[in-house]
């Protein structure tokens, strides 16, 4: 009877220890972010801020009034991390995602896809759930309509292209961007957080200057309007190309 109850408490001892180690790790979880961030630069080193002047390399100064993208399918080798992401500069900063967790057990691979999937391309955006980034109370300025679907990637800018010393941003960047055949896959290999505290950071950069420059050189003055409507195909695949190409690890 003795051994019985010593067997006992020594069960109930290690049942407790499981317990409390259990519970702590899902506090860690609780309280432990993973954040992702996306920086936009102009040229290494040099962050890009909407509203401020910078040169192009065909001398044009040009002023980025808004930058906005859609991603999904954040996944870290097969599991996936975040179905759908906004950035939205102007609105949100840096921000690309925040959630509870933390990186244990996270490949260092890294894949997204620049863009929505065909389906919920041509949803209507009001049969999303509320909380759903899709819908309509949360990317109605990304959004053209069940036949073309989401803007992709928002870019929109002024520029001066007369080079007098007179600035005069007179000239519009219009870039509304997607439809099905333009969706980009992208894929980072040994990526690694930066912990930051409580959270852990995802550090991207977005170089605006690498976008214009190529793969395929934009001349904002000459490509200077997409909406990807017919006409526009070519200008509207560079425009997606080279975003894709300008976003990297830090």
């Amino acid at each position: 009877m003795k051994l019985f109850a010593q067997i006992l408490i020594s069960s109930l001892i290690v049942f407790i220890l499981f317990s409390c180690k259990k519970d702590a790790e899902n506090e860690d979880s609780q309280f432990h972010s993973l954040r992702g961030i996306v920086q936009p630069v102009f040229g290494a080193g040099n962050n890009l801020y909407l509203d401020s002047i910078y040169t192009t390399q065909e001398g044009y100064d040009i002023q980025f009034k808004e930058i906005q993208f859609f991603v999904q399918d954040i996944k870290f080798g097969s599991l996936q991390l975040v179905k759908t992401a906004l950035f939205d500069y102007r609105s949100s900063g840096v921000d690309l995602f925040r959630l509870q967790g933390t990186t244990d057990n996270l490949d260092s691979i890294v894949t997204l896809k620049l863009g929505i999937d065909s389906i919920s391309n041509h949803q209507n955006p009001s049969t999303f759930h509320v909380d759903n980034l899709l819908h309509t109370f949360n990317s109605s300025d990304m959004y053209w309509d069940t036949n073309k679907g989401y803007f992709f990637v928002k870019i929109e800018a002024l520029v001066d292209t007369v080079q007098d010393g007179t600035p005069l941003f007179d000239h519009s960047v219009i870039y509304h961007v997607g439809l099905d055949a333009n969706i980009q896959s992208l894929s980072f290999n040994n990526f690694y957080w930066s912990p930051q505290g409580v959270e852990d950071v995802l550090p991207l950069y977005l170089d605006m200057q690498a976008f214009l420059a190529g793969p395929q050189v934009i001349d904002v003055k000459i490509d200077s309007v997409s909406q990807s409507d017919v006409g526009q195909e070519i200008l509207t695949a560079k425009v997606m190309g080279n975003f894709a190409a300008a976003i990297a690890p830090f």
